[in-house]
């Protein structure tokens, strides 16, 4: 399994006047409308004068910050006085099937380059050399106990008890951003024409949107659509997935047993 550095020990304590107005926090994972949400963040954060931040495990908070984005979901909230947040899932299964494909085409160094430091294969191949090496099946069989697999592991240990975090599904905002968004922030806080900025900003940064607006843009491939694990899953690929997270689907609602 890859191992991830947990941001936890990395985020310094914000207290004081800074916080008079809760910091805004997006909890995500790997291929779950991270790039999407981020971008969201961005220009709603320009919009109005407010700094924006993907919290990266090297940095520490930057006590500027007013929205945050944490990707995989990893932080210590008792280190933080006075917070609103989000939280996003999506069905396993599908988030293997992109992760895969995902991982077979990005130039991201972490996954394009070499990295002696992982044990799982030769020092001198990179994880998507060795993902390009294998058959689909076995290719999916790896990602399910490597990234994916690890992106599970995290969705599986989020406390979904905490009132100050809204739950959002991937499902649910596909097709419908404008809901989404006014739902969004408006829990965090934003409320009359700053409230209708955001939320057109969301929507006019959609996929759909910004596919149409830009031909080049190809960070998501258009098979990542709901329910596309359905195209990819072997028998061996289904029998190893619930073994690892079968429980999982059922506790997040994505399935009502283990006969799917």
């Amino acid at each position: 399994m890859s191992k991830l550095r947990p941001a936890i020990g990395r985020m310094n304590s914000i207290q004081g006047d800074k916080l008079s107005k809760p910091l805004i926090v997006h909890c995500c994972y790997h291929k779950c409308l991270t790039v999407y949400f981020y971008r969201v963040m961005q220009k709603v954060a320009t919009a109005f004068g407010m700094h924006c931040q993907y919290f990266n495990w090297r940095e520490k908070l930057d006590p500027k910050t007013d929205m945050l984005l944490i990707p995989h979901s990893q932080i210590d909230f008792g280190l933080l006085s006075n917070y609103v947040g989000t939280h996003i899932v999506r069905d396993p299964r599908d988030l293997l099937i992109s992760a895969y494909f995902y991982h077979l085409r990005t130039d991201e160094e972490w996954c394009a380059r070499p990295n002696p430091a992982h044990t799982s294969r030769p020092p001198d191949v990179s994880y998507q050399q060795h993902l390009k090496s294998l058959d689909q099946e076995q290719g999916l069989l790896y990602e399910l106990n490597h990234v994916a697999g690890k992106m599970a592991e995290l969705m599986g240990q989020w406390d979904y008890d905490n009132r100050k975090i809204l739950e959002l599904r991937y499902e649910d905002v596909i097709g419908n951003e404008r809901d989404t968004f006014a739902k969004v922030f408006s829990w965090y806080g934003f409320s009359g024409d700053r409230l209708q900025i955001a939320i057109e900003i969301g929507e006019s940064l959609a996929l759909s949107n910004v596919s149409k607006q830009d031909k080049n843009f190809k960070h998501a491939r258009q098979g990542s659509r709901v329910g596309q694990w359905q195209d990819f899953f072997t028998p061996a690929i289904k029998a190893s997935f619930k073994r690892r997270f079968g429980d999982l689907l059922i506790r997040l609602g994505y399935a009502q047993d283990d006969r799917w």
